[in-house]
C-alpha cells in the first residue's frame, strides 16, 4: 500500500532526515519504521526508561509483508511503515 498523504511536523521531519543519515540500509534491504512493543531484560522485566514507539531501521525487502506501508513523506523521504501489533515471542521451555 502506497500513503502520499501524510503529514509530518517540521520537528518529526528533521528527526527522519538524521535518522536516514545515521541509518544506512544494508544491500537488499529499506529504510523502514518498526513499532517496538517491548524491550525487556533478560529476567523478563522492561528496560528502565523504554517506551513503546517505532524505531528506524534497516529491514530486509524480502521481510516487507502486505500489511506494510510505503510512505512518501517528502522529497527525499520515502520509508516503510510496519503495522503496530505485539511481539507475543515464546521463549524456549
Amino acid at each position: 500500500m502506497l500513503a502520499t498523504n501524510i503529514v509530518i511536523t517540521d520537528t518529526a521531519r528533521r528527526v527522519l532526515e538524521r535518522s536516514k543519515s545515521n541509518v544506512k540500509p544494508a544491500p537488499g534491504s529499506v529504510f523502514a519504521m518498526c513499532y517496538e512493543s517491548a524491550f525487556t531484560n533478560r529476567d523478563g522485566t522492561t528496560v528502565e526508561g523504554f517506551v513503546p514507539g517505532y524505531a528506524v531501521v534497516s529491514w530486509p525487502n524480502d521481510h516487507i509483508g502486505p500489511g506494510w506501508l510505503l510512505v512518501l513523506l517528502a522529497p527525499g523521504i520515502e520509508i516503510y511503515l510496519m503495522p503496530r501489533f505485539e511481539w507475543l515471542a515464546r521463549r524456549p521451555t
